[in-house]
């Protein structure tokens, strides 16, 4: 069932019938002959308009989906209900979307066929499909590791695309996350700057590069952290990456000696304080920018329950800081 849908066509360099930029561009997986019957039948209408299936389509129209069923050619993406994202807030230049733990951002190879946001994003938004660099990841300007919980930036067109890109580029997007380590951090606030490489005897993982003279191919990484609060045998501190590397802050965190807790990559063999952590414990939780708008945005995302949950077996250690 889809529900009443608005897609606006972006620029084509040629003229494109409506039925054939339909079966391109929205319903992949729906016959074309369904997609004409649906459009003879008034549900698919242009510029508010009823018309025929032979119209072209310049750039620049809108095609309203009326609620109708369709008749897929293939399964379609099941969705649990938690990993449904939630949308936020929306305007015309971009989303903000809250990503549940355990949802891709996108689909990590060609023959995946799970759930991911992107997936959630075009079915909603069909014409995000045309946003960006990359066809295979289409509208996202930057990511969330699978596990990792929290608040992203969607934009709604390519001139936003660009602006954000050109944000994170010159690091004027602030990200904030809500971390819980194991062990007690000493120090009540700090900065992590050591550079990330590759691992190479891990494939896919990550490694903080301690000595200078190993640097190699490694990227700059800077992350500030502050504590929160102490637990026994555990630190929540909040945690700002400077640089935008892959893992970054569970890398950095691990180099000190304090992994995330939940982190089967970086936490080393050490048991999880006898808890048993249903996932990662990283959530972003706030996001700060000036929009293309001119305007000063700020929003925030509250830690999910599976992690509040971690942090009540924990309260009654508790211990306040000074």
């Amino acid at each position: 069932m889809i529900e009443e849908k608005i897609i606006i066509v972006e620029n084509l360099e040629n003229p494109q019938r409506l039925d054939k930029y339909l079966k391109e561009n929205v319903f992949k997986d729906v016959s074309r002959q369904e997609i004409v019957s649906l459009i003879k039948e008034g549900k698919i209408l242009v510029n508010h308009q009823r018309i025929k299936p032979a119209k072209r389509l310049f750039g620049g129209e809108i095609i309203q989906l009326i609620d109708f069923s369709v008749k897929r050619e293939e399964k379609d993406i099941i969705f649990p209900l938690e990993l449904i994202p939630k949308i936020v807030y929306e305007n015309q230049d971009f989303l903000i979307v809250d990503k549940p733990s355990g949802l891709v951002v996108y689909p990590p190879n060609p023959k995946y066929q799970g759930p991911s946001l992107l997936s959630f994003l075009l079915d909603k938004y069909p014409f995000l499909k045309e946003i960006g660099e990359d066809k295979n990841r289409p509208a996202i300007v930057h990511r969330l590791d699978k596990e990792t919980s929290g608040l992203m930036i969607i934009p709604k067109s390519n001139p936003a695309y660009f602006y954000f890109k050109n944000l994170f580029q010159e690091r004027k997007i602030e990200k904030r996350y809500l971390v819980l380590v194991k062990g007690k951090i000493p120090q009540k606030e700090g900065t992590i700057n050591f550079p990330i490489g590759w691992s190479k005897t891990q494939r896919l993982k990550k490694k903080a590069v301690l000595n200078s003279s190993q640097k190699g191919k490694s990227k700059e990484a800077e992350t500030y952290f502050r504590v929160l609060t102490y637990y026994d045998g555990a630190t929540l501190i909040e945690a700002i990456p400077k640089t935008g590397r892959t893992h970054q802050i569970r890398v950095h965190l691990a180099a000190i000696g304090f992994p995330v807790i939940g982190d089967k990559i970086y936490g080393g063999k050490k048991k999880d304080l006898k808890l048993k952590p249903p996932r990662l414990f990283l959530h972003a939780h706030q996001l700060k920018f000036r929009g293309p708008d001119n305007i000063n945005y700020e929003f925030e995302s509250p830690l999910p329950e599976d992690l509040k949950k971690i942090l009540e077996e924990l309260k009654n250690k508790e211990e306040s800081i000074k």
